[in-house]
Formats: C-alpha cells, structure tokens, sequence
C-alpha cells in the first residue's frame, strides 16, 4: 500500500474456501477526515505446503455499538500460530472503526485483536471477527521476533509512526502483526502491516483524527522459522 495518512486498515484476513483453497484478504478505508492524496493498495501472500496440525481457529465480538471490542482465538494444544488475522463487520460503507492491534502472543499460542471506533463513534453497529492460523508446535527454528517504532516518548504524539522487524539469519517469515500501545481513544489506527521480501515485515500507525495526545508507540511483530527455499 502506499501509505497516505487516514487510511485504517479494517481486513486482514485468512479464509478457506469450499472448494479447499486457502485465501488471504485484505481492505484498507479512508478513515477520520479522509484524505485527498492518491493511495492503492497491495496485498501479497507467501505460500507453502500446508504443514503438520495445520488449523484455523476463529472467535467473533458480538455485534454493538460498543466503542472497543478484542478478540482472540487460541491454537489447540500442541499447536503454534503460523498466521492470522482480523475483520471489522459493520453494514456501513464508511465503518469509522479501526484495528488497533493484529499480532501474536508473546508464546505463539494465540493471536490478540482490538479494534476501536472513531472518537465520533462507529455508523453502525459492528463487530470483531479474529481468525488464527496454526500448525503442530514442532516447527524447526520457530520465533518471535519484535520491534518497535521508538522507545523516545517524545516521538510517541507523530502522526505516522513506522516500526521494522527481522528473522534472525537462516530463518523465514510467516507472518507479520502489528500493535499500538495504545489507541488514544480512536484517535489513532493502524494504518498498515505486512511481510516484504521473505524475511522482513513492518506496521503502520497513524491519526485519522488530528490529535496532540501522545499515543504511544508501534509495535510490529514477526514469527519466523527455518525454512528451504526453492
């Protein structure tokens, strides 16, 4: 995606179709005020072999009017997250909703998801749906790594903040999440996560709403393993 402020990223989602193929979706909306700059997206999927204990989990938010809302499915036992995902569900064209967090816990068990409406508050009532991907918990050079946008308060109230993350040398990624330490009320989303390359990911933050309210820092983190590439 080429990256505008007040773009909020609303889907980013595994699926399985019932003809057995495996899909990936993505939505990115104008949010806050909107925007007059050009922006388009670009969403891309590395695929494989579909692994050992191979699962997809979801858990979905009641629909409401409710302002915050988080979900988040577990692997089943002897399972690790591989992959993951989160959708926004409202009958409204413009949601005024955001996703302000889409990664994997600190063990690689469970995705963790939150999404908040504007502070003007959401068209509609919508809800919050989380999907994780997972596999047998035996994954050669299995990791997590994370890293964030910056650890200086004082560059925690920009408008656009940017974070970059890793696998260590001889692993792979398999996906990519990201988080804001915290929403600010709305006031702020993520505007973008994604892999690039096969080793390398990032995620986006930013104000749909003007705000002079620090709202911490970004936070993008990648599960990596060892893989042969060919």
């Amino acid at each position: 995606m080429y990256f505008t402020s007040r773009l909020s990223v609303t889907q980013l989602e595994p699926g399985l179709l019932t003809t057995g193929t495996y899909t990936w979706t993505a939505t990115v909306e104008e949010s806050g005020i909107g925007t007059n700059n050009p922006w388009y997206m670009v969403a891309s999927a590395t695929c494989a072999d579909r692994p050992p204990g191979y699962d997809l989990e979801g858990e979905s938010t009641p629909i409401s009017t409710v302002g915050s809302k988080e979900a988040a499915p577990d692997c089943l036992p002897g399972r690790k997250m591989i992959g993951g995902g989160a959708a926004i569900r409202s009958l409204a064209d413009q949601k005024r909703v955001g996703l302000t967090m889409a990664r994997v816990d600190a063990l690689g068990g469970l995705l963790r998801t939150q999404a908040h409406a504007a502070p003007l508050g959401a068209a509609a009532p919508w809800g919050l749906t989380a999907t994780v991907v997972c596999a047998a918990e035996n994954i050669e050079g299995y990791e997590i790594r994370d890293a964030i946008s910056s650890d200086d308060p004082q560059d925690w109230s920009e408008e656009i903040q940017s974070a970059s993350v890793t696998c260590s040398d001889g692993r792979y990624a398999l996906t990519t999440g990201g988080a804001l330490s915290t929403d600010a009320g709305g006031r702020a989303t993520l505007g973008g996560i994604g892999s690039w390359g096969v080793t390398g990911g990032s995620a986006i933050g930013h104000e749909p709403f003007p705000t002079t309210q620090q709202w911490g820092f970004v936070l993008a983190r990648m599960v990596c393993a060892t893989a042969e590439l060919e």
